[in-house]
């Protein structure tokens, strides 16, 4: 279904289309399963901290005591503020498809956010799960936690499902 929406979704509405079903399916590039695993990926980060021992909601809780200025320096730093200025920008992406009336754009925008955070999340350098500190375990945790949140906003806009498992 997601896939289906999504493929629908990111045509503006005066083109033609011709619909391909392989097209709408994969797992790469800009279709709906590529945005809905990457929610799919992020969650499961969330998953295999607690099966670590290692509660979310306690590690949200630290990133909340952490000096941010710091957190977001160097080279990791400027990929999350990518990351965060393009999930900022979803409030005034939304009036631009309400005013232009199409929904293409709220897509598109939904397709550069997760494509943001593959980006950032594919690093092995950025894994959560081996941070080389507790602070830095706590920063992408909530670098993961905001991109989840968002992402079901979107999503939840688009009318496109998140599964819990791909």
């Amino acid at each position: 279904t997601g896939a289906l929406r999504y493929f629908m979704l990111r045509f503006t509405r005066t083109r033609i289309i011709t619909f391909d079903m392989e097209e709408a399916l994969a797992f790469t590039g800009d279709t709906g399963p590529y945005i809905q695993n990457a929610v799919v990926r992020a969650r499961n980060i969330f998953g295999k901290l607690e099966a670590q021992g290692l509660r979310v909601e306690d590690l949200l809780a630290a990133a909340g005591e952490l000096d941010m200025d710091e957190a977001l320096s160097g080279k990791e730093g400027d990929e999350v503020w990518t990351l965060l200025l393009l999930m900022s920008r979803t409030e005034e992406v939304e009036e631009q498809a309400i005013r232009a009336e199409d929904v293409a754009l709220l897509a598109k925008h939904a397709f550069g956010v997760a494509q943001a955070f593959h980006s950032y999340y594919q690093k092995p350098q950025h894994s959560v799960l081996h941070a080389e500190t507790d602070a830095l375990r706590a920063f992408r945790t909530l670098v993961v936690d905001s991109f989840v949140r968002q992402m079901e906003t979107l999503l939840g806009l688009l009318g496109i499902p998140v599964p819990e498992r791909m």
